[in-house]
């Protein structure tokens, strides 16, 4: 598939072009002016170098990248109450270096904590910010942060890949084996108000109305807590590794019956769900990677689209038989 970049209407501020949202920004924007200083999507990567990197082909590299994609050069601003992708053309970004030689681990641990849960002012700030600090005796360590309106999970592995490349690239003085990139996020949005104005984007409209229609249930878990009237975030999480025995053996029944492994574990997961709450109608939110075309594999930007699978256990079917289910419910929601 090919990207159809076509024009939109853009407006100036203040010299620059800016651009519009995509439908994914526009319901992260809105979420941030409803909670501000919430550290819900802030997104952030620490990386331990080897000691005997070269910190200044390091800083190079890293420069070449951000100059490479407009993300890292980003921000918001709002005109008569419409939020645009302000892109600046020249290097806005700021690399910091901070000397954390004399901290405690537990230090150096807070200081990276406080770092990336910093809260981003969308309308002031750009939308991601780095530093590298240095240890003595250490490697010194790489911090990414950004909000997620910037970028998203595989955005910041595009990042330390092509940082990788192209510091070994100075470091052996060859040329990097990286072509520009082929697209850049604003052009993304041009193709996704293109592709949702279409005869396409009808046909998934009517999709979804089917799939989320009558009254869809609240999941009645028995807690031993309610909910809080107002959100807070602050959940919990509990670690666990699936041994490789069982994990050949969980590949192995998916080979079997001809599903993926994923569509394997969301069918056991919906399952429990619905005997805990004796509900006939479980819904489960996932997120898709949502770079539907080859155009934006290399492109920085948030392109992670959240679906809706419906659980369906009315008739109250096999195993086999609901694992068929929910093999077309995944493969149906990917496709729209």
């Amino acid at each position: 598939m090919t990207a159809r970049i076509t024009p939109a209407p853009d407006r100036e501020f203040g010299g620059l072009v800016a651009q519009r949202l995509s439908a994914g920004q526009q319901g992260l924007y809105f979420l941030h002016k409803a909670a501000p200083e919430s550290r819900a999507y802030n997104l952030a990567c620490a990386l331990r170098l080897r000691a005997d990197l070269d910190l200044a082909r390091l800083q190079k590299a890293i420069h070449t990248v951000f100059d490479r994609h407009e993300a890292w050069r980003t921000r918001i601003v709002t005109a008569s109450g419409s939020p645009r992708l302000e892109v600046h053309e020249g290097r806005e970004f700021s690399l910091d270096e901070v000397d954390g030689s004399a901290w405690s681990r537990e230090e150096l641990s807070r200081w990276i904590d406080r770092y990336t849960v910093k809260p981003f002012d969308l309308e002031r700030d750009l939308l991601c910010r780095t530093c590298i600090i240095t240890r003595s005796g250490e490697g010194p360590i790489l911090l990414l942060a950004a909000h997620h309106i910037a970028l998203d999970g595989w955005s910041l592995w595009v990042c330390v890949s092509e940082i990788c490349t192209f510091y070994n690239a100075y470091k052996t003085e060859t040329d990097p084996p990286l072509d520009p990139p082929r697209a850049e996020y604003t052009d993304f949005v041009r193709w996704q108000e293109s592709d949702l104005s279409g005869p396409r984007a009808e046909r998934r409209w009517e999709y979804w109305r089917d799939q989320l229609s009558g009254d869809l249930p609240v999941l009645n878990l028995p807690t031993d807590k309610p909910h809080p009237a107002v959100r807070g975030y602050q959940g919990g999480a509990h670690p666990f590794t699936i041994g490789p025995e069982l994990t050949e053996r969980l590949g192995a029944l998916a080979r079997q019956r001809g599903v993926t492994l994923f569509t394997l574990l969301l069918s056991a997961y919906q399952i429990l769900l619905h005997r805990y709450s004796n509900q006939e109608t479980i819904l489960v939110g996932s997120p898709a990677a949502g770079r539907s075309s080859r155009e934006f594999r290399g492109t920085i930007g948030y392109f992670v689209n959240s679906i809706v699978l419906r659980g369906d256990f009315d008739g109250d079917p096999l195993f086999g038989d609901f694992l068929k289910r929910m093999h077309r419910t995944v493969r149906s929601a990917l496709v729209h």
